[in-house]
């Protein structure tokens, strides 16, 4: 193996299977990170295919590559957004949450949970957006649902969560999530705060 390219991010044991499997006339198929000249890291798909005589012996390796450098970077990178973002949905004190286009909830922070009276659980458990709602405006909650889902708007209104027996006046924005390739709206957001009394 042409040590030389080796990133050193791949354990020996990594490169043991990788021997055991071609010795075995096996070919192997797998991602490899390797460093180039410079130093710098790559990403290969490599495909190393033992080639085998008559008596079944083998007597050479067809190995290639496919350079998925750009393709792994921005996997990496969509990785590590998404992981920003989750930890700042959790930490965030503003109330938020996600709900599918039905309105059942998908995700919800602390802050919305103690906000809507409901634990996280229940709310994942099966809870719609529109059971958030006292019963005075019910109806309100698939009116704006339906007006979030046809235009891809947001719309901003007041309503009143009834989690725990309370009555929490609050303001609500609900907000179209759209399809990063298609565009179209596949989820719902939710952004609740206290309707401040004058």
């Amino acid at each position: 193996w042409p040590s030389l390219l080796k990133s050193g991010i791949h354990s020996p044991d990594f490169y043991r299977k990788l021997w055991k499997t071609i010795l075995a006339g096996v070919p192997f198929r797998g991602t490899l990170v390797n460093r180039r000249k410079g130093g710098a890291l790559f990403y290969t798909e490599k495909t190393i295919t033992p080639l085998l005589d008559k008596r079944g012996e083998i007597t050479h390796f067809v190995s290639t590559d496919k350079d998925i450098t750009e393709r792994k970077q921005a996997e990496l990178h969509s990785e590590t957004v998404q992981r920003r973002f989750a930890e700042f949905f959790h930490s965030s004190p503003q109330a938020l949450a996600y709900c599918s286009l039905d309105g059942a909830f998908i995700e919800a922070n602390s802050a919305f949970c103690a906000l809507s009276g409901y634990t996280q659980q229940e709310l994942l458990d099966g809870k719609h957006y529109q059971q958030l709602t006292s019963v005075r405006n019910w109806d309100g909650g698939d009116t704006h649902l339906e007006t979030v889902r046809k235009t891809g708007k947001p719309i901003t209104y007041e309503k009143i969560f009834t989690g725990s027996g309370a009555l929490n006046p609050v303001q609500v924005t609900l907000f179209p999530i759209a399809d990063s390739i298609s565009r179209a709206t596949k989820a719902l957001g939710v952004h609740a705060a206290w309707k401040e009394t004058k």
